[in-house]
This record gives C-alpha cells, sequence and structure tokens, in this order.
C-alpha cells in the first residue's frame, strides 16, 4: 500500500486534502509542527521510494509557505 502512495508522486487527492488540513488547523497555535510522513526509517522495503516523496512535500510546503512549522 505505502509503495502504490510514494510511486505516484505528490498527487491530487494527497494535495487536496493537505490543503484543507492547512487551511483548516494552519493558523492553530496548538500545532507545533506539520510531519508529512512518520517513521520513514521502518518503511523497509520502499523507504528509499518514499524519500523522494518525502522531498517533494517538504518542496511544496515551503513553497505554499507553510516550511516554518516543517
Amino acid at each position: 500500500r505505502v509503495a502504490a502512495f510514494v510511486d505516484g508522486g505528490l498527487h491530487g487527492p494527497w494535495l487536496t486534502r493537505l490543503r484543507y488540513a492547512l487551511a483548516r488547523w494552519g493558523a492553530d497555535d496548538a500545532i507545533v509542527m506539520w510531519e508529512p510522513i512518520n517513521e520513514i526509517d521502518m518503511l523497509q522495503p520502499v523507504r528509499e521510494r518514499a524519500l523522494p516523496w518525502l522531498e517533494q512535500a517538504v518542496a511544496w510546503s515551503r513553497r505554499e509557505g507553510h516550511a516554518p512549522r516543517l
């Protein structure tokens, strides 16, 4: 399941959901940070394929202006 998610890169439904979450809770002072992926070291054997996806997610967040909490 993870491989199917990360192999496609950042895709529309994920970005739509992320944009909604950031718009809904982005200004909340109780949120310290956003974590686009959890425990990447435990993603064996797809870890190497997940790293580019994570880099894309962080780059997207920086472009959108959400980097301070990422």
